[in-house]
């Protein structure tokens, strides 16, 4: 995400996850620095809820996902659905 915030200078971001959901063996200070960075630049970031469980970017308990911790400390972020086909599932069931 570094890469695509400081050369392509994105102003969206879809998934972004791992900014926010560290897991075992992530360097927590290069998320922090991420997560400093999509404030600071306000990009915005599209959450796939379903998508995130499925392919298990996302803790399986709903209420630790990362758009928690995005809303809380009012990120711009969206829910969006990531292949509504494939992933079986639409914007309400999200």
């Amino acid at each position: 995400m570094l890469d695509a915030i400081n050369l392509l200078e994105v102003d969206r971001i879809g998934h972004g996850y791992r900014a926010f959901y560290i897991k075992e063996g992530d360097n927590p200070d290069l998320a922090d620095k991420v997560r400093k960075l999509l404030k600071s630049k306000d990009i915005h970031l599209e959450m796939c809820l379903t998508s995130s469980w499925l392919l298990q970017s996302a803790p399986s308990d709903k209420s630790q996902h990362p758009v928690k911790s995005c809303l809380e400390d009012d990120f711009s972020c969206s829910l969006s659905t990531d292949d509504p086909g494939v992933m079986v599932t639409d914007i309400p069931n999200d």
